[in-house]
């Protein structure tokens, strides 16, 4: 066996967006999926504003790697986002006010977005199913690439768990894939399969949204104001593209701060319609632990990729015990700006997105063609920072972090989502 391909894979947290609150948590979620057949997990944490790598260093990094130019088509098809929910059973199956109304909450969210979202494949046509893989039992895995599909398969060391979460909802065994592992090392670390392999994700649907409404810890105590979280669970191993993800709606009973026997979800409509469509969208991609993840509109990484494993190549942002990938100069910046206050004047670190698409429609839309791009907010704790327009500039934008009354889904919005490139 070849010990120096046995990589030991980084066990990081999901990419949580904790929203609607005073004070942002962020704690690891259940649940981070592994990498299998053509499809690898999210699962990388929003950074401190003060580790990102910048300058002479980052661009040194950019010189060095490799910049995998992914096997692109000119075949290139894009078809309407379908998104297939599977409710947590106890969700599902009750009956009271509430879990209806959550219910019905999820059931527009789905088709708001379907109706104004579709999905790219660098193919002649879309798959006819995907499957989730089975999360390792151990961190070490062996990575290879398929000779068929050119994505980079995971095989565990220590075999397969059996059973996988997406958030806090056990994944269907008909959603699930068969196991890839590496035989002991004394039968000399063979690739082989085993179990079996469900029915999939069939087409049309062409994402899978798992939802429960638990109190965890991360909803927080009787005065928090977070009334949901999510992530994505896995992502397409050729295009990078979300392809399964989880929204936590929080149950407990509070408004405002104010001891109520009435679910927030009740009390205020407006409110819970922008947290389910708003946690929606970080499930499908809006979030800075995809940032190093984005593609050009052809396909290729707008990050420079590791040739041997697919993934960004430009090191590793950690803080608080969170990881994400660095991303390169071209899609986000960081900036230090001269700052007024009543208490003088300091530098200011601020991110802003650059992708060609939401510059242009920054620059015109604020008719000043030497903005940089959109800025990301930069205040709260990880999952708020980075994960979030500007609140100061954009107010009430759907995906600013917090509501404050109203909310509208902005050209901003659109087109960050379109220059993800998926």
């Amino acid at each position: 066996m070849n010990f120096a391909a046995l990589l030991l894979v980084l066990r990081s947290v999901e990419a949580v967006a904790d929203c609607l609150h005073r004070l942002p948590r962020h704690s690891p979620a259940s649940g981070s999926l592994g990498v299998d057949d053509g499809f690898k997990t999210g699962g990388f944490s929003a950074p401190s504003l003060a580790t990102s790598i910048e300058g002479p260093e980052l661009a040194r990094r950019e010189r060095d790697v490799v910049a995998i130019q992914s096997a692109t088509t000119t075949t290139q098809i894009t078809e309407p986002l379908r998104i297939l929910v599977h409710y947590e059973p106890s969700l599902a199956a009750a009956t009271d006010s509430e879990s209806v109304t959550l219910r019905r909450l999820v059931e527009d969210s789905v088709l708001y977005w379907q109706s104004v979202l579709s999905v790219r494949h660098q193919s002649s046509a879309p798959p006819v199913a995907f499957w989730l893989p089975r999360p390792c039992k151990s961190n070490k895995v062996r990575v290879v690439r398929s000779p068929v599909t050119g994505a980079f398969l995971h095989y565990c060391a220590d075999g397969c768990s059996s059973s996988a979460f997406c958030g806090h909802t056990s994944v269907p065994a008909a959603h699930l894939d068969l196991c890839r592992e590496l035989t002991p090392a004394q039968d000399g670390g063979r690739l082989q399969h085993s179990g079996s392999r469900g029915a999939g994700v069939r087409w049309p649907y062409n994402y899978a949204l798992y939802v429960s409404a638990y109190d965890t810890v991360r909803c927080g105590g009787p005065d928090s104001q977070t009334l949901g979280y999510s992530a994505h669970c896995q992502l397409d191993g050729l295009t990078d593209r979300p392809l399964a993800g989880y929204i936590n709606l929080c149950r407990r009973r509070s408004d405002r701060g104010r001891s109520t026997s009435s679910s927030r979800f009740l009390v205020d409509p407006a409110e819970a319609q922008y947290t389910a469509r708003h946690e929606l969208l970080h499930a499908l991609g809006v979030t800075a632990t995809l940032f190093a993840f984005m593609r050009q509109d052809n396909g290729v990484p707008r990050t420079p990729r590791n040739p041997a494993t697919n993934m960004p190549a430009l090191g590793l942002i950690e803080d608080d015990g969170v990881t994400l990938y660095q991303w390169g100069n071209d899609t986000v910046i960081q900036t230090k700006e001269p700052w007024r206050s009543a208490r003088g004047v300091y530098n200011l670190t601020r991110h802003y997105v650059v992708t060609p698409r939401l510059v242009s429609l920054v620059r015109a839309h604020f008719n000043c063609p030497k903005m940089p791009g959109l800025p990301l907010e930069n205040q709260g704790k990880l999952g708020s920072a980075l994960t979030h327009w500007e609140k100061r500039l954009l107010e009430s934008e759907l995906m600013t972090a917090a509501y404050t009354g109203s909310s509208v889904v902005s050209e901003f919005t659109l087109a960050f989502l379109e220059d993800t490139g998926w």
